[in-house]
């Protein structure tokens, strides 16, 4: 992945282990990034450092516990209202 570090990128993408965060706004930095993901020996490498930290942030029983803490969090503050 080759993403501008603005918004939420940042909280994704680590920069050069799953991927290559541009300097918001910055083409010269877009050119480096892509000429580096593409040139890059350990492919490989970063590939499954993404996968593995997708499924740790977005494996579904995580999802769903997250879900689970607002949801217990919502119903106790409108509960104690």
């Amino acid at each position: 992945v080759i993403a501008f570090d603005v918004g939420g990128n940042g909280d994704l993408i680590l920069h050069n282990k799953n991927g290559y965060l541009v300097k918001p706004y910055d083409i010269k930095d877009l050119i480096n990034g892509i000429n580096l993901t593409l040139c890059n020996s350990n492919s490989q490498d970063i590939r499954n450092y993404a996968r593995s930290r997708a499924e740790e942030l977005f494996h579904p029983d995580k999802v769903a516990q997250s879900y689970k803490v607002i949801y217990t969090n919502l119903l106790n503050q409108l509960s104690n209202k």
